[in-house]
Parts: structure tokens; sequence; C-alpha cells
């Protein structure tokens, strides 16, 4: 009887203990019911900012504007809280309308700030500028200007002034007092250089023509085979070349149009770094020289990596970054060395486009379409290598011991890049005739109209039939006997309609 008493004694006990507490809540209050708000010394975004409290923070509440603020008392002192921020719990009766403190009233302000991610600010309202400064997540610029088309913000950021995209930031105040500003320099389609060492200008045969100094910028209007060279316009100079070697390039060497034909062959691969990249802008570094391969790591703004050699085309850098050698775009970079030095190197691996047979049996044909000749049969599980494709994508150009021939789409798998695959037409071969198959002793007649039969067929024969009467009832075909008729319904018929002519 003791040990029951006990036991429920400590079960009394332990039920208390588990009721959750309750706190006595006295007065008026607000709670943040947001990320954090601001205590303002004025009802109102136009006064000046007390400071800051967090999420669910409680003060208590002295008073209400009648204009959707309360007066609390914090840290800060008096001050006043937006209800959009706030949820009020007591008596809103109670609660007078009162007009003080009002507050220090500021200039309105315009700002953005970064939400969706890193804002990149541009020198001038145009992508192919360059990149003056970062405004990091959830950072802030004010804005000073605002281009007529609304596509930019002139802001001035803790890193730098420039101009940056609407779509990259959201705004916060009234853009009616903010001036329209034009674009403060040329813009440009393509990309843009900076000159970080004093270059000669040349001309198509190699003749120096003008000399720019170190800082110079202006537009890429061409560049050669493998990017060691790019065509410029320098004011009072005329169209020329300069070497690509140490500069600084906004926006991608990929959309620079080419102009010039001849390359520089570079030395032997050694693995070695000949030359450093600086990053402009963050980006990806890639296993390989294209847009769809593996993500291998990040560079970031600033980082310094050694340059190891180059693509054919100049377009990619193949670098050496935390022991791991992988490809950069030629874009958003500074280029330390010059690119005439870099050894070309090509690793990346070339496409197995492929189709296999996806039938027991699959006819390969001269030409893209049933009434081609078969050239071969292959079997299922075959593989061939596929060099094309017919316009409407029914028909796949293939390579084999047969030579070229096409199979259809319906009876194949294909494998590899099909973006690579180009479409064709060619070979067209040779129509395939049509046949009749006499599967049992057939009569045979002179005409399609005779009654009177001149002979009879073996069975298991094959003729090519050369025509068909307007009625569809009689075939005209060629046999060891002449050209003869027999009657369609007697034959069996292997081919294409199509390709029998009406005769009579």
């Amino acid at each position: 009887m003791r040990r029951a008493i006990i036991l429920l004694t400590a079960f009394f006990l332990l039920s208390i203990a588990l009721i959750p507490p309750t706190f006595a809540q006295e007065g008026n209050t607000v709670t943040v019911v947001s990320l954090g708000a601001n205590i303002r010394s004025g009802p109102s975004t136009s006064t000046t900012i007390l400071g800051s409290v967090p999420a669910h923070a409680v003060l208590p509440v002295t008073g209400q504007s009648g204009t959707g603020w309360w007066r609390v008392e914090s840290a800060y002192g008096t001050g006043w809280i937006s209800n959009r921020v706030a949820a009020f719990r007591g008596d809103i009766n109670s609660v007078p309308v009162v007009t003080e403190p009002s507050g220090v009233f500021v200039p309105d302000i315009v700002t953005v700030v970064a939400a969706n991610g890193p804002a990149k600010v541009y020198s001038t309202p145009n992508y192919s500028s360059f990149v003056t400064t970062i405004i990091p997540t959830g950072g802030s610029a004010t804005v000073i200007g605002q281009t007529e088309d609304g596509n930019w913000y002139q802001v001035i950021a803790a890193g730098g002034s420039g101009f940056v995209n609407v779509g990259t930031v959201v705004h916060r105040g009234d853009l009616s007092s903010i001036p329209f500003v034009g674009d403060p320099g040329p813009t440009f389609r393509g990309p843009t250089v900076q000159l970080n060492t004093t270059q000669n200008v040349v001309n198509d045969a190699g003749q120096i023509i003008g000399q720019l100094p170190a800082g110079a910028t202006l537009p890429i209007i061409g560049r050669n085979a493998d990017n060691t060279k790019w065509m410029v316009i320098p004011d009072g100079v005329g169209i020329g070349w300069i070497n690509v070697a140490n500069v600084s390039i906004a926006g991608s060497a990929e959309g620079v149009p080419l102009r010039g034909a001849e390359g520089v062959a570079g030395p032997a691969f050694d693995s070695a770094a000949h030359a450093t990249l600086t990053i402009i802008s963050d980006r990806k570094l890639l296993y390989n020289t294209n847009a769809y391969s593996v993500v291998m790591l990040d560079a970031r703004r600033g980082e310094e990596i050694g340059i190891i050699g180059r693509s054919p085309d100049g377009l990619w850098l193949k670098t050496i970054i935390r022991s791991n050698v992988v490809w950069a775009v030629f874009s958003g970079i500074t280029f330390n060395g010059d690119m005439a030095a870099l050894p070309i190197t090509d690793d990346t691996p070339q496409p197995d486009n492929h189709i296999i047979a996806n039938a027991y049996k699959l006819n390969v044909r001269s030409g893209p379409g049933p009434e081609y000749t078969i050239l071969a049969v292959v079997d299922g599980g075959t593989k061939l290598t596929t060099t094309g494709v017919s316009a409407d994508r029914v028909w796949w150009r293939v390579e084999g011991d047969f030579g070229v021939g096409w199979v259809r789409t319906r009876y194949i798998l294909f494998r590899g890049d099909v973006s690579m695959i180009p479409v064709v037409s060619e070979p067209l071969g040779e129509i395939a005739s049509a046949i009749a198959v006499s599967q049992y002793a057939t009569k045979y007649y002179a005409d399609p109209n005779a009654v009177t039969e001149l002979g009879t067929l073996p069975s298991n024969g094959e003729y090519e039939i050369t025509g068909v009467n307007s009625e569809w009832t009689m075939f005209q075909i060629d046999t060891p006997y002449g050209r003869v008729w027999v009657k369609r319904a007697h034959v069996y018929f292997r081919g294409f309609y199509e390709v029998v002519p009406v005769i009579g």
C-alpha cells in the first residue's frame, strides 16, 4: 500500500513538471512578427532609425498614431514601430492616440538591395562594360539616377559607383524623385578590353600604325583563329590588331567575330604554367571545354590561377587551381602573360555519336525512305556510326561495311550528342522496283482486257512490275516470256504502289 502511495505521488509531481510554464503579461504590447524591425524616431518611414529589434521581440506600447504606428519603449528609448511588422496584444481601447515624439525627418533616399544574390555594378549601363564593384547578397546601394528605358539604376555602392540592372536588385523608396541619366560612355555590342601595358597597334601586314597606353579601354571587333590577336579601332589610328597580352576583358571572347584565319602554333605542352589569370567575376571551372561538361570548381573574384595551355581556338584556357587541372572560358578575366606563348592542347573527348539497331533485323536502305533499295540487313544490337539525319528526323544516315546508308528512327536507339548531328539529304540511292510474286501457278495474258490466257507462270516466281491498268486490277510484268499481264489478285505485291506507273 505504501509503495502504491509513493508511485502515485511521484506520478502527480511528474505531471506537474510537464505542464508548460506560463508567464504573466501586463499592459499593452506588440510582438515583432517579421525577421526584424526598425524603431524610428517618428511615425513615418521618412524619420530616422533609432535602432533595430529582432524577430519575436516584445515591446511595451504607450500610444498609437492612428495612422498605422505604435509608440513603444525599447532599448533605444521611446520610438515608433509600424503595425505591418508588429502584432498588438492587449486592450486597444486603452491605447491613446498621440503625436509625440514626432521624430526627425530625413530626405527621401532611394536604395537598391541585392536580395537574390550578388549584384554586379557596371561602369556603363551595358553588360559589356567593366564591372566596377559587386553588391553582396543583402547589401545595398544609394540610387542617384535611372536610365530612360527603365533597365538600369545609377548607384553609389561601398566598392564604387556605376550602373546596376533592375532585374538583379529590388528598390526601396520613391523613384519619382530620381533623375533620368544618359549613358556616360560608349556602349558596345561586343566585349571590351583594357590594356594593362603599353601596346603597339599593327595592320594586317604587321606594320606598326599606332600605340596605346596602359589603361586604354576600347571595344574588340574581331579576333584571329586562335584568339592570340584582337582587332580594335583606336581613335585616330584606324582598324588594327593588338596582341592578347596583359589585358583585362569585360564580356566573353566567344562573342567576338572571327576576322583572321592565321594563328600561332605555340610551344609544346609541358604542364607548366606559362601565364596567369585573375578572376574579375565569379565563374565555374569545368572539366572540358563545353558548357555541358561537369563543373569541378568555383573560382572567386580576385583569385589568381596559373595557365598551362589553351584550346585550339584560344577561347578556353587550361588552368591549374588548388592542384586541379580545369578549363576556364576566356571571359571576365585579367590575362597576365602572352597568349602566343601558351601551348595548344585539346583533351576534350570527342562525342561517340552512334545508333543501335533496336529490332530483330534492321534494313539499311540507300535513301531516306522505305521506297529505296536495301543495302544490308543488320542484326538487332548492331552499333553503327551516324553522320546525319533527314530534315523530318525520320531517317538517320549511318556508315558501315555496306558503305553509307539510311535507317528508320522507329527501329533504332540514338547515343551521343544529338545537337552535333547535321541535317542531310545525301546520298539518295536507287528506288526499289515493285515486285509481283507468283506464290502458285499464275495465268498471264497478252493485255489487261484479254480473256484467253497465253500461258502459266511457275510458282514462287518474282517479276518486276512495269505498270498497272487504270482500274488497278491487272499488273504488267517483265518475264522470260516477254512483257505480259497478270491479275493483281493472283500475285503477292512487294514494294510501293507510288512507283508503279498507270498504263492506259
